[in-house]
């Protein structure tokens, strides 16, 4: 199960600079940018990279409106997270190049008992209201078409949770370039996700990372580097707690 989930991944997410960091130094932390994933896909060992941002704005599917997060992501997201949709397709190289108002949905399998944050899902309402693929949802005013839907698989209780959600309770795909062109550009990413050639190489890919990141960013450490084997252990002392209760 640790394999499939991606043991040959590593996460990089933005951060405040550490305290020793002088106020002046701190002021010019720049955080994690789409240029900083870029980069880090000219690492030997890396094969893919995913840069993430967010935006989150008011949604609308016919006459049912709600405000919703948009993941913006590059079309490596699928490959490095291993999300192909069941139908349709996912966002492409062209969709990047011409800013294309497309989005992919993902359709939740629904919520566990302890995942009660999932339990008001505006995607699965979307669902209910009919096959949304081809169809338009308007985010911030603006009308994006559904090319694809990714379904989750079922959560069995206890089962170990996919970690790439983040804990959303919904998620809509949108090209970075498309949300940039029509919404406030930022280039800023919370995280850069980065899928290697074997797991024998993460601790040497994560120097490499690590020392690019401090040069692009003027020696200021306002970065961190997580292994999934780090995450994994964080998640299952975090099911130990909820075990408890």
């Amino acid at each position: 199960q640790i394999e499939a989930m991606g043991a040959n991944q590593i996460f990089v997410r933005g951060k405040d600079p550490d305290l020793a960091e002088s106020d002046k130094n701190k002021a010019l932390s720049k955080g994690l940018t789409v240029e900083d994933g870029l980069a880090m896909a000219k690492i030997p060992g890396i094969l893919a990279i995913s840069p993430e941002g967010r935006g989150f704005d008011q949604m609308r599917y016919g006459d049912y409106a709600f405000d919703g997060n948009a993941m913006l992501v590059l079309p490596g997201y699928s490959r490095v997270h291993n999300r192909i949709p069941q139908r349709g397709r996912f966002l492409t190289q062209d969709d990047l190049e011409r800013g294309a108002k497309v989005c992919v949905l993902r359709k939740s399998a629904g919520p566990t008992k302890r995942q009660w944050w999932m339990r008001d899902d505006p995607i699965s309402k979307i669902f209910a209201r009919g096959d949304p693929l081809g169809q338009s949802l308007i985010i911030g005013g603006v009308p994006y078409k559904i090319v694809g839907i990714i379904e989750d698989e079922k959560q069995e209780e206890g089962q170990l949770v996919n970690v790439y959600w983040g804990g959303w309770r919904e998620v809509v795909f949108v090209p970075f370039t498309a949300y940039w062109h029509r919404h406030q550009r930022q280039d800023n990413v919370w995280q850069i996700n980065a899928q290697l050639a074997s797991s024998d190489a993460v601790e040497t890919v994560v120097d490499d990372v690590s020392q690019l990141l401090l040069h692009r960013h003027g020696g200021i450490k306002d970065f961190e580097i997580s292994t999934m084997k780090e995450i994994l252990a964080e998640t299952f002392k975090m099911m130990g707690m909820f075990n408890m209760v």
